[in-house]
């Protein structure tokens, strides 16, 4: 999918504050997923379920939704994150498949996952002595989009 770039509107505690100029972040398992993405400054969900596809939503946020969105992608530290978090030599045959792409005019990322998630250092989770943060993410962005992500946490 082509994401538009939206403007990057003033600045706030010396970080870019409005919409990033890129954002996608995508969740798939077993056959259905979901994507939260930024086009022309709104925030556009759109589901796949086995080959269909849903109307998708939009949503207008708040300059304090965009604020918060900023927080919490910086409180995960998504600009550490390796580029790729996927278990190696290991056949995971339902494991969720993650994306995340966000860009701003100081920090940018891209990163994805299968069945495997960061810590907050953007090395590798490892159970409770190195949590993921990523399920934390997810949640916040639910938060911020409502009813646009399934949310069920693992």
């Amino acid at each position: 999918m082509t994401l538009l770039l939206a403007p990057i509107c003033g600045m706030a505690d010396g970080k870019p504050a409005g919409p990033p100029s890129r954002f996608l972040f995508s969740v798939s398992h077993m056959g259905t997923s979901n994507e939260l993405q930024i086009v022309g400054g709104r925030l556009k969900c759109t589901r796949h379920d086995r080959g269909s596809t849903t109307r998708p939503k939009m949503r207008q946020p708040t300059p304090e939704d965009w604020r918060r969105l900023r927080q919490v992608l910086d409180d995960a530290n998504v600009w550490r994150w390796r580029p790729s978090y996927s278990p190696q030599g290991v056949e995971v045959m339902d494991g969720q498949l993650w994306r995340l792409e966000v860009r701003y005019a100081d920090a940018a990322v891209t990163s994805r996952g299968y069945a495997e998630y960061p810590a907050v250092d953007g090395s590798l989770a490892a159970g409770p002595e190195k949590p993921s943060v990523w399920f934390p993410l997810r949640k916040a962005l639910v938060e911020l989009a409502p009813g646009c992500l399934d949310w069920r946490p693992s």
